[in-house]
């Protein structure tokens, strides 16, 4: 039979079996892992590496922009004499970017192109505005361009003239004024659409009407307006317009709703005309501006947006504050008119104020008015008599007066008052030709008498035409009234009965109207109470929208008020003032902080919404929050605030340019601020914060087979159940329920075992499944479980290390050894991983002590164990103990024993050198004697060896032993294997499965049948009729060995050589695995594998030594034959003594077998 020996294979074996595994890596052996912000938070773990640190994004958190109104606030008049409770609006800019102004039109509209030739007739469009009436609602039409392509009211309800009149009719009719409303216009005559849809500040766009509309409006031009129709000003809509868009495609609702409240580019698909009224009447879409029609004015009332500005502050300063004597001296109101000598009151006048004459002579003619209209003023006016004896001349009768009055309540009996007027003198002469006949006067009367007085004589008055203005002029009254009259007065006061004045008199300045008339005109006339007053004094009070009533304090005719709310989000926030006396003062009003509500960015970039984290394991996170500050038209003196949760700490903040502004931070325990003023400069802000590691604590927890219950426990065994349990949350607040909670698993070397989600826990507590710890799926080490959660606010990312160990068993290749004196020997020693077999050739520390030294043993990997060298000569002749101890990371300490013998070896010249001539025959008897008691001692010695040699061989015979292999011989096909050394590797047995494969071949059928026949070094093969039985060891096979083999192939051959067609059919099959198990193990000491429990009742007495050896091992994962020898050694019993005990109990069934788990022959994976 051919030999071709592939000599790789003996070698394959060898390192195979003696490589260490590939988790016996350096041990806590890491690799950090830099993985991008993600938005889920929850990274994945990678199966190479533990990941030290995870990244990922919370949920965003609000950041604000606050600032005041750059709209600068100027100072108004008010008076509450005229109207109990004056007041305005504060304009702030609500709207969305981009949009700060609309149009007011008062009186007036826009064209839409020159000449409004601009045709909206498309067959499909949308037409959007936003509207606000300011007096009626609704009121006009606020687009049109046709008669029968206009928009129009009827009854409250919007109506629509599409191609024809009474196209369509809304439905809303309970509109309202000083109220932005949305509302737009869609068609399509293809598929005969006709929609109207409106909306406000607070409601998304919801269809209003609607028609199956079969019209056409192409064609239809006759002026294209906005805020009215077909050029028509009775159309003209006495409102608000912004942001008109008109498309020449038909929008959807939903199309409507996602810009509706935005400002557009102008680029946006099917946009053909966009105004946006910012201070302008451009066209945004296109070149078609607007042409103005009428008057408007642009205005900071706007509808809010998103994006817009909210008030959270106005600030109101009062000043000039004053106690009004004279009420409505601004004459604001009041009946309009003119009377001309009159009796008693007059019909015209303002409200408390009356005109009357006085008059000696009824020539001439006296006048008053009143003008409500811009200026409002009053008139006195006296018209000269022509006489007609004196023609161009005209006379002015003595005693004449024409006064306007008011009864004055001095209640307090105030006797010091303030006066100021407005006055301008109309027509009349001006000179000294009729000086000291005329007086313009301001008179405080009691009854008929005048307790004060300021006039001026007409013909001083330098022009005519003017407004003059008396200012401040203190009044002090001579004595306590609690009424008192004031007027004010024209007289003519002359010492005959009239005052003639010729058309041609230069005093008249070549114009004879100026001495037919004298004319005055009154405006602002006030008389205030001259004291210091406060706001409390006349109990001032402001009311403003949705803050209500707030006295305003102060002192010396001033004070301030800055009142919050959360949040003004219209443009216009009204408010009126009330007092509980007449007053007049000048009052500002400004927006003092207003903020933009913004998300926080992870990043800077605008689109990366969320907070940043970075977290190690078992450390508190890191936390990075982004936001841009840009620069605002409408706002100044910007800051911001970021609002973030209350257990989120240490925070700093740097400018784009890097400088820590911390220092300059106002920070509460869940926001930061940054002053109004201080975050001036443009460009991307960060805040870094700290967030604690929400896991609160973790543990791993073992339960072992003789116990009922988990406990906490940080080293284990093969056999345990392992499972880790950790507390979501802080010192303070614990969290509950939790979802989702990831446990990895991680090898000594690093690499991922296992993983596992925890999908939902009702408590704060979460506990991963239980799983053993197998002597082949855990090696040795320090392990590590990480524990990550995220809830998208929160974070907890920690670990625990543990550590796996297993059990040693060390032996003696020989027990006893017998050495000469002086001579050196070697001893050897076998070490195992007792818990899944695989012999142990490195990282231990095997030490011999002899003779008080320490001997270092070192591997033979070509023999699969340690030996060390020792020198007898270091002590004396007898028996000694070799105390052999081994140390392994990771394993319980052992050792062994090994008996060394250095007998006396006495030689005859020894003997013949000390015996004297007298003694040398009784030395000649003890040698004699000393002979034969050496012989008999060798002789028994050797029996005893042999015997122990013979023990040990069945021992040694089943370490060799790695495993039998059945292939047929004809298909080439394994029946049949059986693998008995852990780690095995798959691809090494399908090495062996290829090799016997092809050398079947070589196999001739005239071959001996049932012989052993080496086929490599590690192989050695019988052949049967249709059968090769092969057997792979880690040596060349023992005689004894290959006895074995062949009683194992003529066992199979005679059950199987005759079944060749069933054994076809049973290749790979378990069925024959449990047929074939019980003839291997009857012929290849298969007890010699197994691992023991116990021993049987019936044990023989002279047997009880393996008992009592047992008896105080641990047998919880079993022992095998081998460890039960070396325990007895231990105990003090001779190896023979200790082989021999075990095998006999062991040949007679007396030990009970552990149940069998044969190692896989890959390593096993978790």
């Amino acid at each position: 039979m051919k030999r071709n020996i592939i000599l790789v294979f003996p070698l394959m074996c060898i390192v195979l079996i003696l490589i260490p595994s590939i988790y016996d890596l350096p041990q806590n052996a890491r690799m950090l892992e830099g993985l991008d912000y993600r938005q889920n938070g929850n990274l994945p773990v990678e199966n190479y590496a533990v990941v030290d640190r995870q990244t990922g994004v919370f949920d965003p958190v609000v950041v604000e922009h606050i600032g005041s109104s750059a709209w600068a606030s100027t100072y108004t008049s008010a008076r509450t004499d005229v109207s109990p409770s004056p007041g305005s609006a504060v304009f702030m800019p609500a709207g969305p970017t981009g949009n700060q102004y609309s149009s007011d039109c008062v009186a007036g509209h826009f064209l839409v192109g020159s000449g409004g030739s601009t045709d909206f007739g498309s067959s499909e469009g949308t037409l959007s505005l936003w509207l606000k009436w300011d007096l009626t609602a609704p009121n006009g039409r606020f687009w049109g361009q046709h008669a029968n392509f206009e928009t129009r009211w009827t009854t409250n309800r919007l109506t629509l003239d599409w191609g024809s009149d009474n196209t369509l009719f809304g439905t809303k009719s309970n509109w309202s004024i000083d109220h932005w409303y949305f509302i737009a216009i869609t068609w399509d005559q293809t598929i005969n659409s006709l929609v109207a849809y409106w909306g406000d500040e607070e409601t998304e766009p919801i269809e209003d009407a609607s028609l199956s509309w079969t019209g056409s409006v192409s064609d239809l031009l006759t002026q294209n307006n906005i805020m009215s129709s077909r050029g028509s000003a009775s159309y003209r809509v006495d409102g608000h317009v912004d942001e008109f868009r008109y498309y020449s495609v038909e929008r959807s609702l939903d199309e409507l709703r996602i810009d509706y409240r935005t400002t557009l580019t102008g680029s946006e698909l099917g946009l053909v005309h966009y105004y946006q009224f910012e201070n302008d009447l451009a066209d945004s879409a296109s070149d078609t501006a607007l042409v103005q029609a009428g008057s408007h004015v642009f205005s900071q009332d706007v509808a809010s947006g998103i994006g817009g500005w909210r008030a959270e502050q106005i600030e109101i300063g009062i000043r000039d504050l004053e106690l009004l004597s004279v009420l409505n001296g601004s004459l604001e109101s009041g009946v309009p008119g003119t009377v001309v000598d009159w009796s008693g009151d007059a019909s015209c006048y303002p409200y408390g104020w009356r005109a009357r004459r006085e008059i000696l002579d009824t020539h001439g003619y006296q006048r008053v008015s009143y003008s409500n209209s811009d200026p409002k003023y009053l008139v006195l006016e006296n018209e000269g008599y022509e006489d007609s004896a004196a023609p161009s001349t005209h006379r002015h009768y003595n005693g004449t007066k024409i006064y306007w009055y008011q009864i004055v309540n001095n209640s307090k009996h105030n006797t010091q008052f303030q006066f100021s007027m407005n006055y301008l003198y109309q027509r009349g002469p001006i000179g000294e030709n009729h000086s000291g006949n005329f007086k313009f006067s301001f008179q405080i009367m009691n009854g008929s008498s005048t307790l004060w007085n300021w006039s001026v004589d007409p013909t001083n008055i330098t022009q005519r035409g003017i407004w003059n203005e008396i200012d401040s002029v203190v009044v002090n009254l001579p004595e306590v009234l609690s009424t008192f009259e004031v007027r004010v007065c024209f007289a003519v006061d002359t010492n005959s009965s009239y005052v003639e004045i010729s058309d041609s008199d230069p005093d008249l300045d070549g114009d004879p109207a100026n001495g037919r008339y004298i004319t005055f005109l009154v405006d602002d006339i006030s008389l205030t109470v001259l004291e210091n007053l406060s706001p409390q004094n006349v109990n001032l009070h402001v009311n403003v929208e949705l803050v209500g009533d707030n006295p305003i304090l102060g002192d010396s005719e001033s004070g301030t008020i800055s009142l919050n709310h959360t949040y003004w989000e219209k443009a216009a926030i009204p408010f009126t003032f009330t007092s509980n006396a007449s007053v007049s003062f000048e009052y500002s009003v400004c927006v003092s902080r207003m903020t933009k509500f913004y998300n926080s960015s992870f990043s800077t970039n605008l689109s990366d919404l969320g907070v940043a984290y970075e977290i190690d394991l078992n450390q508190d996170a890191d936390l990075f929050i982004f936001t841009y500050i840009q620069s605002y038209s409408e706002a100044r003196d910007l800051g911001l605030i970021v609002h973030y949760r209350d257990d989120w700490r240490s925070p700093t903040v740097e400018d784009p340019f890097g400088n820590d502004l911390t220092a300059q931070a106002l920070v509460e325990s869940d926001r930061l601020e940054i002053p109004s003023g201080l975050a001036s400069v443009v460009g991307w802000w960060k805040i870094n914060l700290k967030a604690p590691n929400y896991l609160a604590s973790m543990s791993t927890q073992v339960l072992r087979s003789s116990e009922s219950t988990w406990k906490t426990e940080a080293v284990f065994r093969s056999g345990d159940q392992i499972r880790c349990n950790a507390l979501i949350g802080t010192e303070s607040e614990l969290t509950s329920p939790i979802f989702d909670v990831k446990a990895d698993w991680y090898l000594p070397t690093g690499a991922l075992w296992s993983s596992e989600t925890i999908a939902e826990s009702n408590s704060s507590s979460i506990v991963s499944n239980g799983t053993t710890l197998g002597p082949y799926n855990a090696t040795i080490g320090e392990w590590m479980v990480s524990v990550s959660w995220f809830n998208g606010t929160e974070v907890a990312f920690g670990s625990i290390t543990f550590e796996v160990h297993h059990r040693l068993t060390i032996f003696a290749q020989t027990p006893s050894i017998d050495v000469a004196p002086g001579e050196q020997f070697t001893a050897t020693i076998s070490l195992y991983d007792q818990d899944n077999g695989n012999p142990i050739l490195g990282d231990a520390r095997v030490v011999g002590n002899w003779s008080s030294l320490d001997i270092q043993f070192n591997p033979n990997l070509a023999r699969s164990w340690w030996e060390a060298d020792f020198n007898s000569s270091v002590v004396g002749t007898g028996s000694f103990v070799l105390l052999v101890s081994v140390s392994m990371p990771y394993y319980v300490a052992n050792n062994c024993t090994i008996n060394v013998n250095i007998p006396v070896a006495e030689s005859l010249f020894m003997i013949t050198v000390r015996a004297t001539l007298v003694g040398a025959l009784a030395v000649f008897a003890l040698f004699l004697v000393t002979a034969i008691s050496r012989r008999i001692y060798v002789q028994t010695m050797t029996r005893r060896n042999l015997e122990l040699l013979a023990l040990r061989g069945r021992f040694e015979d089943a370490r060799n032993l790695i495993g039998i292999l059945v292939i047929h011989r004809s298909i080439g096909l394994p029946i049949y294997s059986r693998i008995l050394k852990g780690g095995f590797q798959e691809s090494l047995l399908s090495s062996f499965i290829t090799a016997l494969s092809q050398f079947r071949a070589e196999f001739s059928w005239d071959e001996p049948r049932w012989t052993a026949i080496p086929i490599t070094e590690v192989i050695t093969a019988v052949q049967t009729e249709v059968l090769i039985c092969a057997m792979i060891s880690v040596e060349p096979a023992t005689p004894r060995q290959k006895n074995q083999l062949e009683l194992f192939g003529r066992d199979i051959g005679e059950r199987y050589d005759l079944e060749n067609g069933a054994v076809r059919q049973l290749v790979n099959s378990p069925d024959l695995d449990d047929t074939i198990d019980p003839i291997f193990d009857s012929h290849f000491d298969g007890a010699l594998m197994n691992r023991y429990v116990g021993v049987r009742d019936d044990l023989p007495e002279h047997l009880s030594f393996v008992k009592e050896t047992m008896a105080s091992m641990d047998l919880t994962d079993g022992a095998t034959p081998e460890f039960i020898v070396k325990s007895m050694t231990l105990l003090g019993h001779s190896d023979r003594k200790s082989h021999s005990t075990v095998l006999n109990a062991l040949d007679g069934g007396y030990l009970i077998a552990a149940e069998k788990v044969f190692p896989s022959k890959t390593e096993p994976e978790h």
